[in-house]
């Protein structure tokens, strides 16, 4: 497919106006002046739209036919194509939402590792990362990191990742809870919690007892078998729904 008048005039006006930029600056990218470049595409007649693109559009026709045809013999050449492409792409992505008002998310990543391109994501608008966090918990860019986990080493790769997560975010728990004990018990010194007799070791020595466990099974994190149970246990302890309570002298006694 050829190469539209108007992603050459896009060009032309993003060199102009990234040129003007002082040294140092970040530059402009091409979803923060699409609207303005629209307007004034529009306002020009056809004589003065080719007059404006012949060049460039020639330039790009043949640096597209390149990329198609051509073999890549290095993970630079690969690298300079995705980006140039990627670029293509979110201007005509950025274009469409413009004319309708879709939206698009654009993720592309690397299955080579030896290849130099980062993960990309990139939306069209805030609402499209939005629903990424709300649907799946994850911002589009950490989408992009898993996927490009999975496509460089796999379903075991990515199950190794998960797993090595899950018992990174069990031992984060298992020091939340050490730490709010030792809090509950001031200046009594608790060297460990124990979650096997928690009672014995725990509340009948030093007159503390858990408010609210918000599981069926009282253990230790490391014994929870999914992230649901995890996350559920951290988030009551962190919201103070779950916390340890140091009885009064009394109420210990009728303990």
């Amino acid at each position: 497919r050829k190469v539209a008048p108007f992603q050459a005039f896009v060009r032309v006006e993003m060199k102009a106006i990234n040129s003007t930029v002082p040294e140092g600056q970040r530059r402009k990218k091409i979803a923060e002046c699409i609207g303005d470049i629209g307007k004034k595409w529009a306002a020009m007649s056809n004589e003065e739209q080719q007059e404006a693109t012949s060049s460039t559009l020639k330039e790009l026709e043949d640096s597209r036919d390149n990329r198609e045809l051509a073999h890549h013999n290095s993970s630079i050449s690969a690298f300079h194509d995705v980006r140039t492409t990627i670029e293509d792409a979110k201007l005509l992505l950025q274009r469409l939402n413009s004319r309708t008002g879709v939206e698009s998310m654009l993720v592309v990543v690397r299955s080579n590792s030896e290849h130099f391109n980062p993960p990309e994501a990139w939306v069209t608008s805030e609402r499209v990362g939005s629903f990424c966090e709300l649907a799946f918990k994850q911002t589009p860019h950490a989408i992009a990191l898993c996927l490009e986990g999975y496509c460089i080493s796999g379903v075991e790769g990515v199950a190794r990742n998960y797993v090595a997560e899950t018992v990174e975010m069990k031992k984060d728990l298992v020091k939340l809870i050490f730490e709010k004990l030792k809090i509950a018990g001031g200046k009594t010194h608790i060297p460990r919690m124990y979650y096997k007799n928690f009672d014995d070791h725990i509340t009948a020595k030093h007159g503390i007892k858990i408010i609210n466990w918000p599981l069926e099974k009282f253990c230790c994190p490391s014994e929870l078998s999914t992230r649901v149970d995890i996350q559920v246990l951290r988030n009551a302890w962190e919201s103070g729904t779950t916390f340890f309570y140091k009885m009064t002298k009394s109420e210990w006694n009728d303990w």
